[in-house]
């Protein structure tokens, strides 16, 4: 099991990413439950997911309730305005999730 944020690349769109945890997978003889930054549709998600040697992506849920000034800026014009340097620090915007549990 691997923290929130563990993996550095999505494995959705790196094949090598995908490789390498199904290799883990494989020597380990057990499933990944694992964590990264994912992209669909131009939208980033904070994904969790199962990852088998042979199957890949056993099942993943997104983040539904992304963090506040960590993984989101709400009303980030409004912060911008006031503290330019901070707000800028968070780059992406993740969207909740929205599969099931």
């Amino acid at each position: 099991m691997w923290p929130e944020g563990g993996i550095d690349y999505d494995p959705f769109l790196s094949e090598n990413t995908a490789r390498r945890l199904s290799y883990l997978s494989f020597r380990l003889n057990a499933p990944i439950l694992a964590n990264a930054a994912t992209a669909r549709d131009d939208l980033y998600f904070n994904t969790s997911m199962l990852w088998g040697a042979e199957d890949g992506e056993v099942q993943t849920h997104d983040k539904r309730h992304p963090v506040p000034f960590g993984e989101h800026i709400p009303d980030r014009e409004f912060y911008r305005a006031i503290v330019p340097d901070l707000v800028d620090l968070v780059q992406r915007e993740y969207t909740p999730g929205t599969n099931p549990r």
